[in-house]
């Protein structure tokens, strides 16, 4: 991993990479939702999203 600037220990390393694999989850998660429910309206804006 990085050391980023601003990075203090593994601690907050590994926090940021849960948060990555929510996020990854979530679009998965997110595309079968799109087909298996017709009004289904993403909480995360477009900008925002894994794929961008």
């Amino acid at each position: 991993m990085r050391k980023d600037e601003g990075l203090e220990g593994d601690t907050q390393r590994i926090s940021q990479m849960v948060w990555m694999l929510f996020m990854k989850i979530f679009a998965d998660k997110e595309e079968e939702w799109k087909i298996s429910r017709k009004t289904y309206k993403s909480p995360i804006p477009e900008k925002l999203k894994w794929q961008n």
